[in-house]
């Protein structure tokens, strides 16, 4: 809901949330139904657990009244990462990849080898 543009910036964002007031976040998640990193169509209210609304909004799209999401318990969160493959190998190769003991890449694959 942050991302502009397709992109995410960690400084942007951070700005943008110093900023943000409780009213704002509710006004967020009531009105965005665009991702800004995927630049497509998002049901954001189907992230959110033990939603609470308001009264029917009477001004909804299409004179509906539809509830307004005033309060949530919880959300799924979704992590994004970017990482150079080419390089977490070659330091695999080297030794220094930071993995436990040093272990391959492929020892750690295999199923229940470190539970």
């Amino acid at each position: 809901m942050l991302a502009e543009g397709g992109e995410y910036d960690d400084e942007l964002v951070e700005a943008k949330l110093s900023r943000m007031t409780e009213a704002d976040v509710v006004r967020m998640v009531n009105g965005a139904n665009s991702s800004g990193l995927f630049l497509r169509h998002r049901d954001f209210e189907s992230y959110l657990g033990g939603v609470e609304t308001d009264a029917a909004d009477p001004d909804a799209a299409g004179g509906g009244g539809r509830r307004r999401v005033s309060a949530a318990r919880a959300t799924y969160v979704r992590w994004f990462g970017q990482a150079d493959a080419e390089e977490i190998v070659r330091l695999q190769r080297e030794g220094d990849a930071g993995w436990a003991d040093n272990q391959p890449v492929s020892d750690l694959q295999q199923p229940n080898r470190y539970r």
